[in-house]
């Protein structure tokens, strides 16, 4: 049943994106003045509408205006849509859509495709290693003289710590060799879902000035079609529209999804250094050792800022 499930979602996206695409280039390039007077035959002045009005005096396009064309806009992002939806699963997608907006924290969403780690600003993620550090080091403490933990347990806000500190220090169950590999098994998942949404950011990244080539060569094509009789000045006034879809192209690849996929390996990065705190601290739990020894050992996978900060507190 979960074949079947996984081939509609894949089958479906591949459809929908080779109808976006189809769909996207018609309707781009069927408003371009110079494709509908190609397709009636015609040498009128709608060749080049667009470089006319940029150069007649009375309705100039100046500042950000010379810069906006609804059709170039169409042609980069409906190619780079349908381009993505045939490349990868609607979950595969979903997820990494998810990941960065605050619809990652609807539980049922994040069932569906299994995300385990929603985005966290920079600030939060450090909020949370510090607390996770001060809790640990009390644990710890406590484990070492005897004490019960059950109020510092409630206290931690990470669902999974609190898990596992349940499991293998309350109830005195697994050895340090399987402590390891469950959180390492799960650092590893973490790792595989961060490596796949890098993948897509990538794609789109390397898509989207394609595309943008793509639509100038359209408009090259259909301006050097109907060139003939024009002067220099026209000629360079059209091509500098045509050149509009390259740069949509790259401010995408370069203001955003190359952006994203660096901010996406950095949260990656902070959840491994927030998972392998978890694991020493279990660790150091289990041997019952000595909080001075502790602090030096679990300070190391904090921040640099956050570890001169509890270095200073000894």
């Amino acid at each position: 049943m979960n074949w079947r499930r996984f081939l509609f979602i894949d089958s479906f996206s591949t459809v929908l994106g080779i109808c976006i695409g189809t769909i996207s280039l018609i309707v781009a390039m069927g408003a371009a003045p110079e494709f509908q007077s190609l397709v009636e035959g015609t040498q009128g002045e709608a060749i080049l509408s667009a470089a006319n009005a940029a150069l007649e005096n009375d309705t100039p396009r100046q500042g950000v205006e010379r810069f906006l064309d609804w059709k170039s806009f169409m042609i980069v992002m409906g190619g780079l849509l349908s381009s993505i939806l045939i490349a990868f699963s609607g979950k595969r997608i979903l997820r990494c859509v998810l990941v960065f907006t605050f619809l990652s924290k609807v539980p049922p969403l994040r069932e569906w495709v299994n995300l385990r780690e929603s985005y966290i600003p920079q600030s939060e993620l450090n909020r949370q290693l510090e607390q996770l550090y001060r809790t640990s080091i009390e644990m710890i403490r406590r484990v070492s003289k005897g004490e019960p933990i059950d109020h510092q347990v409630e206290s931690i806000q990470h669902g999974q710590l609190s898990s596992w500190v349940k499991k293998y220090i309350m109830s005195n169950t697994g050895t340090e060799a399987e402590i390891k590999t469950v959180i390492q098994k799960e650092i590893r998942a973490i790792a595989q879902e961060a490596e796949e949404d890098q993948k897509l950011l990538v794609f789109c990244a390397q898509a989207s000035p394609a595309f943008g080539m793509v639509g100038t060569v359209i408009g090259l094509v259909l301006l050097m079609s109907q060139a003939q009789g024009r002067n220099i000045s026209e000629i360079i006034a059209a091509m500098s529209l045509a050149l509009v879809t390259t740069l949509y192209g790259v401010l995408l690849a370069n203001l955003v999804f190359y952006p994203l996929k660096s901010k996406r390996e950095q949260f990656f990065d902070a959840h491994r250094r927030l998972y392998n705190l978890m694991q020493d601290s279990i660790l150091l739990m289990k041997r019952k050792a000595l909080p001075s020894m502790a602090k030096d050992e679990l300070s190391s996978h904090l921040p640099e800022h956050l570890r001169s900060k509890v270095q200073r507190e000894k």
